[in-house]
């Protein structure tokens, strides 16, 4: 984040979020670039506006939605842009519901509760009070940074690889093989890339 980000109005996306850790670094960075204190402001546009995280797993994302509100615990946050979503099924333009049914999430994925039959109330953009979450509109950054999952080609499963390939057409001629799961988001990350981006 230190080497990637020369402004504090950069906006910073990273589509496997984890816990949070590369955002967290993007705000000290930005907030190390003010030229003036910190203001609540600034803390709203950084968590609310600037630095977007999403993660397929809830405990992650709600984790980072934590760790980003926590970095100037003295201004008031409720409202973060994570989200629980599977990265690879974004583009920019998309709003991702603050509620999501678990079949339509994860696409090709498939957990224990996949089976229940139950809504889930846990997908969906993150949210730190009791109240209905908003909605995010996904937009194109400045910066993808991010430590995608690094699963094998051979441990996908196939309707997942075809899923992916689809999701993908656009970048046909550079889809391998044996490509493992990271590669699909490299080709995610160009495809939020604004112009002269870095990833």
């Amino acid at each position: 984040a230190y080497l990637s980000i020369n402004d504090s109005r950069v906006k910073v996306a990273d589509f496997s979020v984890g816990s949070g850790g590369l955002l967290v670094a993007a705000y000290r960075r930005k907030r190390s670039l003010l030229k003036r204190n910190l203001s609540q402001e600034t803390h709203k546009q950084f968590v609310e506006e600037d630095l977007l995280g999403v993660d397929v797993m809830p405990f992650a994302a709600n984790t980072a939605a934590c760790h980003l509100a926590l970095q100037s615990p003295q201004y008031f946050t409720n409202k973060v842009k994570v989200a629980v979503w599977d990265s690879t099924d974004l583009s920019p333009g998309k709003t991702i519901p603050s509620v999501a049914d678990l079949r339509h999430v994860l696409s090709g994925q498939t957990f224990i509760d996949f089976f229940s039959g139950k809504k889930s109330e846990k997908k969906g953009v993150v949210s730190l009070h009791n109240g209905k979450s908003e909605d995010i509109k996904l937009e194109k950054s400045d910066l993808v940074i991010m430590n995608p999952p690094f699963t094998r080609h051979e441990r996908i499963f196939d309707e997942y690889k075809t899923l992916l390939y689809d999701r993908f057409r656009k970048y046909d001629k550079y889809l391998a093989g044996q490509m493992g799961y990271y590669g699909y988001f490299v080709l995610l990350a160009d495809r939020f890339l604004n112009k002269g981006g870095r990833m």
